[in-house]
């Protein structure tokens, strides 16, 4: 049996404070890893509420509307999207006899418009990596407006 020698024991305290602080250190490090991998992310505060969203996308300036939802660490759920879409209609000729077009933005439910060989569902899982930001739309907002009459 090892016996403790008096210059071991002038280093004993050293090392229990080495040891506390490599525990204190393993517990911080399963904490955050925790956090981080089972947790996975949170909307802020300012979007944790009822409103409609829109989320826009990096590539293409693309936008979708609706409720969000986070379904895991790699994506973000977005129900009942709604997506604009830009119509041309012809108009009345001019005097000089040229044709008019006319563009306008609709705003189209996901899944609502028309022959759909795919039948999706009314609900959108985006990649993370893939939004660019989110935001809070008003009550009063002619979105909000459409997407409350269409409902």
């Amino acid at each position: 049996m090892h016996t403790i020698t008096d210059s071991e024991k002038k280093f004993w305290p050293l090392h229990l404070l080495l040891m506390e602080i490599s525990l204190f250190i393993v517990v911080i490090a399963t904490f955050y890893i925790y956090q981080q991998w089972f947790t996975g992310p949170k909307l802020p505060a300012g979007l944790q509420n009822e409103n409609i969203k829109a989320v826009f996308l990096k590539s293409r300036g693309l936008v979708y509307f609706g409720e969000i939802e986070i379904a895991n660490k790699d994506f973000l759920v977005v129900k009942n999207p709604y997506y604009l879409k830009t119509e041309t209609s012809l108009q009345e000729p001019t005097p000089e006899g040229e044709n008019q077009t006319k563009q306008e933005l609709k705003l189209v439910p996901l899944g609502g418009e028309g022959l759909q060989l795919h039948g999706p569902e009314r609900a959108m899982y985006i990649l993370w990596d893939t939004i660019a930001y989110i935001e809070n739309l008003r009550k009063d907002s002619p979105v909000v407006k459409a997407i409350s009459e269409a409902r």
